[in-house]
């Protein structure tokens, strides 16, 4: 993670004086920090809309969904949404 989205995730913590984050609010300040890192470099960047997010709760489930994400660029071709 580069220094400036942590710097951006650090502000959205910063603001909400929570000792104890809950998951929903990790994901938001991380969202947070990435969309304003990402809209310096890209001033139209957005979020994938459609998706969801998921609790990984185990090792087993955090090594397919790897694997997935390391596997997925090769299926882009196929992908008619994929330019």
């Amino acid at each position: 993670m580069t220094l400036r989205i942590r710097r951006c995730i650090n502000e959205f913590f910063d603001t909400h004086n929570q000792t104890e984050i809950e998951s929903k609010e990790l994901i938001r300040g991380y969202k947070t920090g990435v969309t304003k890192y990402a809209r310096i470099t890209d001033p139209g960047f957005q979020w994938q809309s459609r998706y969801h997010d998921h609790i990984i709760r185990d090792k087993t489930e955090f090594e397919r969904i790897r694997h997935y994400i390391i596997r997925n660029p090769s299926n882009w071709k196929e992908d008619g949404k994929h330019n």
